[in-house]
């Protein structure tokens, strides 16, 4: 073997040594090109053990071996002698530059450019090729040569056209994430290698038999119009379902073949060449991709690049659609979570529905959302919250019979979702003018526990909408909703009994701080009134002696058309009210609402309120019956929740008490009036009666004496004055009496440190009195008022205290007087205070006194801590502040 120097290229020796390195890729891309252009299975592996020997012959030949170009000629002519073999073997070699043009430029850091070993490879190629054919090709004139020579060009640019347009789609395999893009590029791939006028790409559907055009071009125009309909009437379809390429020379013969029905458009008369191939993914067939040509029939060529085509859309449109799932999934994903947080803050139920649905539809992106919930009083299905934009009326108020007619009303009774791809199949699917464009539809129970809260329903205007993954991430969100909703109810429940207990807690305070019957009943009507959410309430007692009904307290809405003179001062008997009658014989609430026809029924409690009662309750302490309270509208109500009543009637019972504490006070008040009457008629009669009956006898004796015995009627004038006088000074000692008996002729001070020592006394408890800042005379309402207040504190001391010591102090500071009785006794717990009422009597006496003079009372005491009172009140009268 002879050596010469390379001619060729600075980097020839760079060169050969990289394209031996890398034998084995040349190798693969030389295969991929001859692949598609070799039919003859034995020429193709007789081809195939040439491949290595000709790419290691080409570095030696860069390295200047001179005999590389014979021997590799030999070794080609050794394949047979037919010119067949020749023309494999022609086209094998003249593939051998693109061959190495396509493998260096896929080498990274090479030393040279890909394209200056083109030439080198060209003369090769040539030299090797002159020495392939017959012997008797050298006796062919050079016209017979150059004719060879065009059409092995020929034949040579075509199938690098086509290998550039599959290198093209294999680039758009792996860079176009975007079906449609993909589509788009695989036609014009496709335009530049096959002769067709019109072109489809189309979706299969194997479940329905469906071919769907996704990509439709008509005379090299776009029919946007006829893409996506399906039809299951196409030749195509026999494509999908043999999974072989398909060429025919009469397009119209070989549908009446396959008991097709051709497209009218092509059924012209003349044949026309259609050819397909199908899309398919492991063993399932995706689409088909067709072309239809007005000019020539396909060969098997055309057939083979389209199947190939065919071969690698498929892979690209399956990696697209599994990236596009991918990334739909991770933003339902994301979705979700973000749900949940925005759920997690909302607490109120109605809230919390709406933007779960707005949430679901924008974040997730179904288009119609339907959220129903069951109706606890009725197990209906109501529709609480939905996306439609137009709102119809028909979704308005809708509701649906668990287990029966429709898919929602199925997932209901049975707690399991349903996911329908084409409702127009589906026999439970129920039609409504408002679901008119609905083609699918899945609907997923809302559980807690077991029990079914409601139901989740989506619809899409697509056939097959919705697959498994839509069907876990609708679960995903049913489970989400029904925490939400079991924390949103136990927060209203909870906000409920808070407002309840404030409620009770607030009534029970008000009607507590006062001794004045009205008053009392006045704001216990108030709290009944807020806690049923009526504005008016009407509060009867109860006339045991007369059986009736007495009004006691109204309160009327600021816009109510009620008489309230009218409810405030009608008497119903029990005997003409059934009502009444029932609620004072069962002693539970009434909700006259049950019972539409009771006002109708009731014309004495009609009459007495002028509008419909709404409920009825029973007040009571200690276990007597009190009266009743009324609640009432003027429209008959909707009803009451058993927990709406239980709060109404929780507010009646914890003034109960308060109302009871009142009404004894009253009487108490009543009858202390009365016998102060009859002391002071006693008082009058034993004292002013009598001095007034001897100043008249002695007024009529000296008449008498007057003209006979002057003297005599003189002593009797003066013995009358004396009377007189004496009266005088009995009439004064009475109305300081009224006073107090200790303040007749003592200052306050005095007589406080009087009733000490009397404390004292009486109890053998230790007890001290002092007095500051005060100077001068209260007024006498001050001074009777904070020595009863003294009197009944002491009083509480000696009943209660067990104390060994106890300080009384009056001071005057900044125009206020202050009574301070303290004690080191046994003490008490305010709470209990607090559940009594505001205390016992005498507490409550001291309160109302305190009260009366416009002053305050400071209560403080604990269990073995004593006890410590204070009044404070405006000083009256001639009190001042001392310097």
């Amino acid at each position: 073997m002879t050596t010469r120097k390379s001619i060729f290229f600075t980097h020839a020796h760079a060169a050969a040594s990289a394209i031996l390195s890398h034998r084995e890729g040349i190798r693969a891309t030389w295969e991929a090109l001859l692949e598609a252009s070799v039919q003859d299975p034995v020429a193709w592996q007789a081809i195939r053990s040439q491949l290595d020997a000709c790419i290691v012959s080409f570095a030696g030949y860069l390295m200047g071996e001179e005999p590389a170009c014979s021997s590799m000629a030999e070794r080609w002519q050794a394949m047979g002698a037919s010119r067949a073999r020749s023309a494999d073997a022609g086209v094998a070699l003249s593939l051998f530059t693109e061959t190495l043009r396509r493998s260096l430029a896929d080498i990274p850091g090479l030393p040279f450019d890909s394209s200056e070993i083109v030439p080198a490879a060209a003369t090769f190629t040539r030299n090797v090729l002159g020495r392939v054919f017959p012997p008797e090709s050298p006796e062919k004139s050079n016209a017979e040569w150059a004719g060879v020579v065009d059409v092995m060009t020929a034949v040579r640019e075509r199938r690098i056209a086509r290998l550039t347009a599959l290198g093209d789609i294999a680039r758009a395999v792996s860079t176009t994430q975007n079906p449609q893009d993909l589509l788009e590029q695989v036609h014009a791939a496709c335009s530049r290698i096959v002769n067709g006028d019109d072109f489809c790409i189309a979706l299969y559907n194997s479940e329905t038999g469906c071919i769907t055009p996704k990509l439709l071009y008509v005379r090299g125009q776009r029919r946007r119009d006829r893409e996506g309909q399906p039809t299951r009437n196409a030749l195509a379809r026999v494509v999908a379902e043999q999974q072989r390429p398909l060429a025919v020379p009469d397009y119209v013969a070989a549908c009446a073949d396959y008991g097709v029905t051709p497209n009218p458009e092509y059924d012209t008369g003349k044949p026309i060449p259609w050819m397909a191939a199908p899309m398919v993914q492991g063993e399932q067939t995706i689409g088909v991709i067709s072309v239809f040509s007005s000019l020539l029939p396909f060969d098997w060529e055309d057939v083979e690049i389209l199947a190939s085509i065919a071969r690698h859309t498929a892979v690209a449109l399956e990696n697209s659609r599994l990236l596009l799932e991918q990334r739909r999934r991770a933003e339902q994903l994301k979705a979700v979570n973000q749900l949940a947080r925005r759920l997690a803050a909302v607490r109120d139920p109605d809230t919390l529905i709406a933007t779960a649905v707005d949430l679901i539809h924008d974040l997730m992106g179904y288009s119609l959302v339907y959220l129903f919930l069951v109706d606890d009083d009725t197990g209906e299905l109501v529709l609480r919250a939905h996306s439609d934009p137009a709102n119809p009326p028909g979704l308005r108020n809708l509701r649906l019979r668990i287990g029966g007619p429709g898919i929602v009303a199925e997932v209901a009774a049975t707690g399991q979702a349903i996911v329908v791809a084409d409702v127009s199949k589906d026999p439970r699917y129920v039609s409504t003018p408002e679901t008119a464009n609905t083609r699918s539809e899945t609907a997923v129970p809302i559980l807690r526990e077991g029990e079914v809260l409601g139901v989740l329903d989506l619809q899409s205007t697509r056939v097959d909408a919705f697959d498994a993954h839509d069907l876990t991430t609708l679960r995903t969100i049913a489970d989400q909703l029904a925490v939400a909703l079991e924390n949103a109810r136990l927060f209203r429940e909870e906000h409920e009994r808070s407002r309840a207990l404030a409620l009770m807690l607030a009534t029970t305070r008000a009607a507590g701080s006062s001794l004045v019957l009205d008053e009392v009943l006045e704001r216990l009507a108030e709290g009944i009134a807020e806690a049923a959410g009526v504005p008016n309430c009407a509060i009867y007692l109860l006339d045991e002696d007369e059986q009736s009904l007495v009004p006691a307290a109204t309160v009327v809405g600021p816009r109510s058309s009620f008489d309230r003179t009218r409810v405030g001062t009608t008497v119903v008997r029990v005997a003409d009210s059934p009502t009444v009658r029932m609620v004072l014989g069962q002693r539970e609430p009434f909700s006259c609402c049950q019972v539409p026809q009771m006002v109708g029924d009731d014309p004495a409690l009609h009459a007495a309120l002028g509008g419909a009662c709404a409920l009825a309750v029973p007040l009571a302490a200690k276990g007597r019956i009190l009266g009743v309270a009324f609640v009432f509208s003027e429209t008959p109500c909707d009803g009451f929740t058993p927990d709406r009543i239980q709060l109404i009637r929780g507010v009646a019972d914890s003034a109960g008490l308060a109302v009871e504490n009142a009404r004894l006070y009253a009487q108490s008040h009543g009858l202390a009036i009365a016998e102060e009457r009859g002391r002071l008629a006693q008082e009058i009669h034993d004292t002013l009666a009598q001095g007034l009956t001897a100043i008249s006898l002695h007024l009529d004796l000296a008449d008498a004496y007057l003209p006979h015995k002057p003297e005599q009627a003189a002593d009797k004038v003066r013995r009358a004055l004396e009377l007189t006088r004496q009266n005088l000074e009995e009439a004064r000692r009475s109305v300081l009496d009224l006073r107090a008996a200790r303040l007749h002729q003592m200052s306050l001070p005095d007589a406080l440190r009087r009733l000490v020592l009397t404390f004292t006394g009486d109890t053998g408890v230790e007890a001290d009195f002092v007095v500051e800042g005060l100077v001068g005379r209260l007024s006498a309402r001050v001074e009777m008022g904070l020595y009863r207040i003294a009197e009944e504190a002491l009083n509480n001391v000696r009943r209660h205290a067990t104390a060994n010591h106890v300080r009384v102090a009056l001071t005057a500071s900044e125009g206020q007087v202050s009574l301070t009785v303290e004690d080191d006794g046994v003490g008490f717990a305010q709470e209990a205070i607090e559940r009594d009422n505001g205390g016992g009597f005498g507490l409550m006496s001291i309160r109302e006194r305190a009260r009366l003079l416009r002053g305050t009372l400071d209560l403080s005491s604990a269990p073995g801590e004593g006890t410590r009172l204070v009044v404070t009140i405006p000083a009256e009268g001639r009190a001042r502040e001392t310097s």
